[in-house]
């Protein structure tokens, strides 16, 4: 995994989005070679849904999208699917990565009732993503380690792309060691696409 040293993320000015939210904390996109423009449009989650514009040689212009989902009255489920519905334009016209904590997941999922799964299936379908870490990896990953019980199979952190970038995800892995852990309650997930 490589790491920004502070020399080289304080280089790049032009190469990063970040929109805050009230309390400090926010959405982040960087790029460590390209230049990275923010879409701005009005909507209600500030700070939890970032989008931006890169253009690659590689790709061409691309479309990335970062959502931090909050939690209402113990559910993200509804502000996940207004979330997706805020962004739909972006994410239609293809060339597009979502990515982020969703703080929902079909982990959550018990005794056989596969309500998140269904709503998970039903935003990949209606959105025609791909989840890469699905793409290479049967069972569900731990992206997340509470406090209460760190060992639990947690994933809320996705990695999507349009169907018209399947083929180009060569890889997607969630990252563990002793740095992160000391670092986050998060584990990275990270796709490579080329």
């Amino acid at each position: 995994m490589t790491y920004f040293t502070k020399q080289e993320f304080n280089k790049c000015s032009a190469k990063y989005s970040w929109e805050p939210t009230t309390n400090g904390w926010g959405n982040f996109i960087l790029s460590k070679n390209e230049t990275i423009s923010e879409i701005s449009f009005d909507h209600e989650f500030k700070g939890r849904i970032l989008v931006s514009k890169v253009i690659t040689l590689t790709f061409g212009e691309m479309t990335l999208i970062n959502f931090h989902t909050p939690i209402t009255g113990q559910y993200s489920r509804f502000n996940l699917e207004k979330m997706f519905q805020i962004t739909r334009k972006h994410i239609l016209k293809g060339n597009t990565i979502i990515c982020g904590d969703l703080n929902f997941g079909e982990c959550f999922d018990k005794n056989g009732n596969t309500e998140c799964a269904d709503i998970l299936n039903k935003i990949i379908t209606d959105y025609n993503i791909i989840d890469c870490y699905r793409k290479f990896n049967t069972g569900i990953g731990q992206t997340f380690r509470p406090n209460r019980n760190p060992n639990s199979l947690i994933c809320i952190d996705y990695i999507f792309v349009t169907k018209d970038l399947e083929n180009r995800v060569r890889s997607c892995q969630i990252v563990v060691n002793d740095q992160i852990k000391q670092m986050s309650d998060h584990n990275p997930l990270v796709a490579v696409i080329e």
